[in-house]
């Protein structure tokens, strides 16, 4: 799948979850697999949480899981595999 539309759970470095709705996609080219998308969530306090330096989780239903960087406008980019690969 390139693609992934749909619930998931961001987990922020101190380990406490939010649920979010992610709209993703595998970008294609290079030589490092990225992927990128919106993340949205309830209340700005969550974004204020996330530092662009450290990477949080997104994890979808089915336990997979991926790394990504998230700006303040719920933006992200993550490398490697993507967890709806």
């Amino acid at each position: 799948m390139t693609a992934y539309s749909g619930p998931a759970t961001l987990v922020l470095p101190d380990g406490t979850e939010h649920q979010v709705i992610l709209a993703a996609r595998i970008e294609p080219g290079g030589a490092i697999r990225r992927w990128s998308g919106l993340c949205d969530a309830d209340g700005q306090t969550l974004w204020d949480a996330l530092n662009a330096a450290t990477p949080a989780v997104l994890r979808l239903q089915d336990g997979r899981e991926g790394r990504a960087l998230f700006q303040a406008d719920g933006s992200f980019s993550g490398s490697g595999p993507a967890p709806f690969e």
